[in-house]
């Protein structure tokens, strides 16, 4: 067989099983961007609007705790030809946002942002304005946030703290709370979960809200030593949560790490100034005797390697799984067709949970 039929082969198991048409409709154009990765991003638009269009028509299952802000798909459900509309962010995640409300039709006014270098300026052909243009002349018009978390988070903030309407404050979210509020995972009562990138604790509290506070162990394997210390405290009164400050890996062993400023992002990386230990989700497994019933996983582009590391943990227990596929554009393909080797019986389900490019997230469960 050769590389073109090996490739036809494989993409045909991984298309027969995903398990509904969201999950295609996210999947061909995510697998189309392998091949123009960095030099245009058509498919990711297109699969962006495709998303969208399904966040539209869905009945929420369990809303995002953004407080009264609202998505894109919700704003889509009652838009007004007349609204007026601007973009905070004059910076690549603007620029996505500009393009994917033109897909919609939608025009926009102009962008704001707190850069005074870019104030003044026009950027894509939009004047760029600083955020005290919003009360003189945009006080009602419908801000879309054009940035990453956590920048966009703070200035979530900064308009609330100018008591600017949080109804036209717009996310470029889904509407389905990312891992816990798809409908597609129900808790157990005899729930081991492994958190493979804990970060700030956020998706540790999901799940507990999640399970209902019940639940058997929770794992938390975070491999930034300035996260891990922050988790130690935050969970001092936890009997039940375990914190390991290691990498998942596919072997036991010292890398170097790049610990950045914006911990959310930190990784192994040959640029790094840290050495970081890594162990094996199996190891972990073997020496807790523990029987994981849920995984999640988002680790900057080192899904791979980890669940390499999880092979017996994965084939014998058959639990759950979130696993971040947008870190590397390859990911879509190689993480699929690794987990579909190890349990064949699985089902995947693909939902986008931004629409900034990231939070693509593969859901498997037998």
């Amino acid at each position: 067989m050769n590389n073109n039929e090996l490739l036809s082969t494989t993409l045909k198991d991984i298309y027969a099983h995903l398990a509904d048409e969201e999950s295609r409709d996210i999947f061909i154009p995510r697998f189309e961007h392998i091949f123009h990765a960095g030099e245009h991003e058509e498919a990711l638009i297109s699969m962006m609007h495709k998303a969208i269009l399904w966040d539209v028509n869905r009945t929420p299952y369990k809303r995002w705790n953004i407080g009264d802000s609202i998505t894109i798909g919700e704003y889509l459900k009652h838009k007004n030809a007349f609204d007026s509309i601007c973009i905070w962010g004059a910076g690549r995640c603007g620029k996505l946002t500009l393009r994917i409300l033109n897909q919609f039709g939608l025009s926009v006014e102009c962008f704001l942002d707190n850069d005074k270098a870019k104030v003044g300026t026009r950027y894509l052909d939009k004047p760029v304005y600083s955020s005290e243009k919003i009360f003189s002349d945009y006080h009602n018009a419908y801000i879309f946030i054009g940035m990453f978390y956590p920048y966009a988070w703070q200035v979530i903030q900064q308009l609330r703290d100018s008591r600017f309407p949080s109804e036209r404050i717009i996310l470029m979210y889904s509407v389905e709370e990312q891992y816990f509020g798809t409908g597609l995972i129900e808790p157990r009562e005899d729930e081991v979960y492994y958190d493979v990138g804990v970060f700030d604790g956020a998706t540790i509290d999901a799940f507990i809200r999640f399970s209902n506070n019940r639940y058997k162990q929770i794992i938390g394997i975070e491999a930034d030593k300035k996260n891990y210390d922050y988790l130690l405290d935050k969970y001092k009164n936890k009997d039940i949560l375990r914190l390991i400050n290691k990498g998942a890996w596919n072997e036991s062993g010292t890398f170097k790490f790049n610990s950045c400023l914006d911990s959310a992002i930190s990784k192994i990386d040959d640029i790094g100034e840290t050495l970081l230990e890594t162990t094996t989700i199996d190891k972990i497994t073997e020496e807790l005797q523990l029987t994981p019933t849920f995984i999640k996983m988002d680790i900057e582009g080192a899904e791979l390697k980890a669940l390499e590391g999880a092979e017996k943990t994965i084939k014998h227990c058959h639990p759950r799984l979130a696993i971040s596929v947008y870190h590397k554009a390859e990911d879509i393909a190689d993480i699929l067709h690794y987990i579909l080797r190890l349990v064949p019986e699985y089902k995947f389900y693909l939902r986008q949970h931004t629409y900034h490019f990231a939070e693509t997230v593969l859901y498997c469960m037998v």
